[in-house]
């Protein structure tokens, strides 16, 4: 399946953000898994994958959503990319 099977003529992705953050808020990839017990959400003795950005991609401008950064990215509970002198 493509990355993005909603493309315009000119290449670009019409997904609506919304439906991206709702599918990647949710915890329906860890129930197809059967790994609710230790994925799907923020909690503690359960595994976070979680992406810490510098703006709300909800808000910004379309044409600004590129400029937002990021400033940490944990995997299964570990920290695993932090930004210099993101302050966090």
């Amino acid at each position: 399946m493509a990355v993005c099977d909603m493309m315009t003529p000119q290449g670009k992705c019409t997904f609506p953000l919304s439906c991206a953050s709702r599918s990647i808020r949710s915890n329906c990839g860890a129930c197809e898994l059967g790994e609710e017990d230790k994925l799907g959400s923020i909690e503690v003795g359960k595994l976070s994958d979680l992406v810490v950005v510098s703006g709300d991609y909800m808000t910004v401008p379309e044409d600004d959503i590129s400029e937002i950064k990021t400033l940490l990215t944990m995997v299964g509970g570990r920290v695993v990319y932090e930004m210099g002198g993101a302050g966090l």
